[in-house]
């Protein structure tokens, strides 16, 4: 009995040993001639403990727990490593880092979920620095990511647009911040992001079907936000930004504190201010039904707005993993054209004399949210979790109207009133099986409750709850091949109750159903299977099949009324069932020291695909235009994106990006409606090698885009011309004694091209997209 008392007692000293057991992970980082990278920065990406190299290139992580790391290493000028190694004694981990030329070799393509790089990547996967948002800034944080093949907006004017990847959009694309899943309201066209655009350090674009990974909604990609990486060791830092636009009369800014402590306490605070008028069209009129409307003074009357936007983050980075508490407020109050609420008729669009005020109809967005992101290392292995809770709050405001129904309360304004609220959770566990294969295995879920109020009625009071669990092989066949196989099971269920009015109609009171009552339960599997196979070292070849779902939404299954921000009356279909695609997407990449090529060609069959139709039937409602219906069929969805970046010379820069998407009903033998027409980019940036001493890093570029005309349309929708548009975009530090000044100017839309945009919410009245607009940013960091 005291032999085994022994026995048991070593094993637990072992064991425990093993747990407390800490280790140093030191190394060199160094370029091609040994020469020593001082600066250099080094992340532990699953500890979130970052450095920096000293004079000698020499890091150091003391006191690191045995286990499974992976190492990112960043050099400006030099191209991005990631180094995996696994910890059970000291370590000395020397990288080499090599000279590019090329901006995106600086950048670490990683897979947020799986945390597969590049080479492991089965998908076609884009990851977008900070530099270069800011270079490409747009207009919204989604107009500048346009540069990207295969993503596009739609907007809404000014300060409204919504992500669209591959020609789809709405509740097809998941746009995630901090690991939570952004909800609000996004089957509205005129429900733009809620997302800080300041706030935004890095964006993960992820085009093609992830349903494995996030579910329902995911079916044309997904855009991770991430904010930027916290500076290294004990420090305190920040920057004050300013902005001005001409298009609108902008003027903003942003304030950013952050830093870390040696105890391992991290923090972040940012307070985002924007102001803006009426727009500026490189129009004095525009035809609508036949009428000519005019333009007062060449601005778009009513689109003015104000936002003012917080968000703080406090977390804790220790040897054991990381956790971290976020919370954001986003706050924005914008008009709405008074000649897209009801027939454009000229007296609804006289100038009223000033430029900034916001009249009726307009929307006022409020969307609060906490998330709780926390990472565990448990030996080899770890576990992830996120946790969100969101609050959409959205009143759509115009003048009220009766129209034959009693009761109205002329108090309000609220035409629409949707107040969603949302929890939701992921949970990840990473299994090491060995030294080749790894296990992913997790689940996700979410519980809604969306509350109607307004004069008006366009969808019910509804509850939506949705949860799901799946599993992800990724195996390292050999030194070439990598691949990976999945399956996930979702299931959800949507309730909603009865909408039923009383209205006087020839002198007589009827009642009227609105929206039939829903109690619907889906279940769903969908899986997939990817490769990537690096035929040399120049060219990777990528394969990705699988099955995607989606779940109708309730706007989709019981909407019936006037939707004045999308100047149309909405009707949904009950019976919809839920959108089922089969989906292959392929990528060819080839890189040298100077040249970037990916070509990413996909084709994908829906079997019940949801869509909103073009009826060209004048609603019974007043004010209300036309009927759209929702309806669904087969569909099928190919196209094509084309990638080209070469340096002629280390700082000249040229790039060829193009695009092209075809959709087609196989029941109507129609195209889809505000389908994506194709585009083809032409860039040129030069980074000046001479420049005064006070100048550093001065860049100029220009791109010119090409968009063909767009003839493929639906049954009662109208082709949108061809158009070409010249942007310049420049930069450069200000170096003030010890102080320097980030400048970044940017010129869209030079020539004050007048043209459409298919994507447009305004295209239904050919209204054209804002004119000629010069916006000047300016960072002072401290």
């Amino acid at each position: 009995m005291l032999q085994k008392t022994k026995l048991l007692l070593g094993l637990l000293l072992l064991v425990s040993g093993q747990l407390h057991a800490q280790f140093l992970l030191e190394g060199r980082v160094t370029d091609p001639t040994g020469k020593p990278l001082a600066g250099a920065s080094v992340l532990v990406h699953e500890l979130q403990r970052g450095t920096v190299t000293d004079a000698y290139g020499v890091y150091r992580f003391e006191r690191m727990r045995p286990g499974r790391y992976h190492l990112h290493f960043y050099y400006l000028g030099f191209e991005a490593q990631r180094v995996d190694l696994q910890i059970s004694a000291h370590i000395v981990q020397n990288v080499q880092l090599q000279p590019s030329s090329l901006e995106l070799r600086e950048i670490i393509v990683e897979n947020d979920l799986t945390k597969a790089d590049e080479s492991r990547l089965t998908q076609s996967t884009e990851m977008v620095g900070e530099e270069q948002l800011r270079r490409y800034a747009g207009l919204t944080l989604m107009q500048g990511l346009e540069r990207l093949p295969g993503v596009q907006s739609i907007n809404t004017g000014i300060g409204i647009s919504k992500p669209v990847i591959r020609g789809l959009s709405f509740n097809r694309v998941v746009v995630a911040e901090n690991g939570i899943k952004q909800e609000g309201q996004q089957w509205g066209i005129d429900h733009g992001l809620e997302l800080d655009q300041f706030n935004v350090g890095r964006v993960e674009v992820l085009k093609g079907p992830a349903s494995l990974l996030y579910g329902s909604d995911a079916m044309a990609g997904v855009i991770q936000v991430k904010p930027a990486l916290l500076p290294v060791g004990d420090s305190l830092s920040g920057s004050v930004t300013l902005l001005g636009r001409s298009v609108n009369d902008h003027v903003g800014g942003s304030a950013v504190v952050q830093g870390q402590l040696a105890s391992g306490w991290v923090y972040r605070a940012r307070l985002t201010a924007h102001q803006y008028g009426d727009y500026k069209l490189p129009a004095d009129s525009f035809t609508y039904n036949r009428f000519i409307i005019p333009i007062p003074d060449a601005r778009l009357e009513n689109t003015a707005g104000k936002e003012l936007h917080g968000s703080a983050m406090v977390g804790l980075h220790r040897k054991w993993g990381y956790s971290q508490l976020n919370w954001s407020s986003f706050n924005q109050e914008i008009g709405f054209f008074p000649g897209a609420i009801g027939r454009p008729l000229g007296y609804r669009v006289v100038n009223d004399g000033n430029r900034r005020n916001i009249a009726l109809p307009n929307q006022h967005i409020r969307h609060h949210k906490m998330s709780w992101n926390s990472s565990v290392i448990l030996g080899k292995n770890w576990l992830e979790a996120d946790l969100g809770w969101q609050r959409n709050v959205r009143d759509e405001r115009s003048l009220p109207h009766n129209h034959g129904r009693p009761f109205l309360d002329s108090s309000t304004n609220v035409a629409h009133g949707l107040d969603l609220q949302t929890l939701s959770y992921n949970v990840r566990y990473h299994l090491q099986l060995d030294s080749s294969k790894q296990l992913l295995i997790g689940s996700s879920g979410q519980w809604q409750q969306n509350v109607v109020s307004g004069y008006e009625f366009l969808i019910p009071n509804y509850s939506n709850r949705q949860m799901g669990a799946f599993a992800l092989l990724q195996w390292q066949y050999n030194r070439r091949l990598f691949v990976n196989a999945g399956l996930r099971y979702d299931v959800g269920w949507l309730q909603s109750a009865a909408f039923r009015e009383s209205l006087l109609l020839r002198g007589e009171w009827i009642e009227r159903q609105r929206a039939p009552e829903i109690d619907r339960f889906f279940g769903n599997a969908s899986g997939a299977l990817g490769m990537s196979y690096q035929l040399s070292k120049n060219i990777n070849l990528k394969a990705n099949a699988g099955s995607s779902f989606r779940l109708p939404t309730i706007p989709e299954l019981t909407s019936n009324g006037v939707h004045h921000g999308s100047f149309r009356h909405e009707m949904g279909d009950s019976t919809l069932r839920p959108e089922r695609g089969w989906q292959l997407d392929l990528a060819a990449n080839y890189r040298s020291s100077r040249w970037e090529v990916k070509l990413s060609p996909y084709f994908n069959y829906f079997s019940n695909y949801i869509y909103l139709r073009p009826t060209g039937i004048f609603t019974f409602l007043p004010e209300g235009g036309t009927i759209f219906q929702y309806t669904q069929g087969r569909v099928l969805h190919t196209g094509t994106e084309l990638q080209v970046e070469y340096h002629l010379l280390d700082n000249l820069h040229l790039a060829l990006l193009g695009e092209y998407v075809w959709m087609k009903n196989l029941d109507t033998r129609l195209p889809l409606p505000w389908t994506s027409p194709a585009s083809l980019t032409w860039e040129v940036a030069y980074e000046f090698e001479k420049a005064p001493k006070w100048l550093q890093k001065p860049v100029l570029g220009v791109d010119w885009k090409l968009v063909a005309r767009q003839n493929r349309v639906d049954r009662n929708e109208d082709p949108t011309p061809a158009y070409n548009l010249l942007n310049v975009q420049a930069g450069g530090e200000i170096k003030l004694g010890k102080q320097s000044l980030q400048l970044r100017f940017l010129v869209n839309n030079l020539f004050n091209v007048r043209y459409l945009n298919h994507l447009s919410r305004f295209r239904l009245l050919n209204l054209p997209d804002p004119g000629r607009n010069v916006q000047l940013m300016l960072s002072v960091p401290f």
